[in-house]
């Protein structure tokens, strides 16, 4: 079965309808996950990161959102044309119920909000671009 996709520009006004795609996108497939409202934070998060860093400051570049149901699972696709990243193995989920607001720092929270919600997070290459895998176990 194809996954659902949808390209946008990478743009910050394009994160919040990206996340809803991949939000409804993740309901209608049957993830429960989703219904956690972290789900979208941390989709949110992953679609900031590629607009941020994967347009290479080009006014044309985009971002792709890829989700399909794995092995009954979930499996959600960022693609941008940026060069990537290696995700720090010890970036450690965040406990919600222990943040205080003036606690989070401005930058370096992404992976572990991604990873409180993301049990498989991976990175590859595809055609060319960047991908930023997340899968539920």
């Amino acid at each position: 079965m194809k996954p659902a996709s949808l390209t946008v520009p990478a743009r910050a006004e394009f994160v919040r309808p990206a996340s809803q795609f991949v939000l409804q996108t993740a309901l209608h497939l049957g993830a429960s996950a989703a219904s956690n409202p972290l789900f979208e934070v941390a989709v949110a998060e992953a679609l900031a990161n590629a607009v941020k860093h994967g347009s290479r400051g080009r006014e044309n570049a985009s971002v792709t959102c890829e989700v399909d149901g794995k092995d009954g699972g979930l499996r959600i696709r960022i693609l941008d044309e940026g060069d990537g990243f290696t995700p720090d193995p010890h970036a450690a989920p965040v406990d919600p119920s222990a943040l205080d607001i003036v606690d989070i720092p401005e930058s370096g929270y992404g992976l572990p909000i991604i990873r409180t919600v993301f049990k498989g997070v991976h990175t590859c290459r595809n055609d060319g671009r960047f991908c930023l895998e997340l899968t539920l176990d």
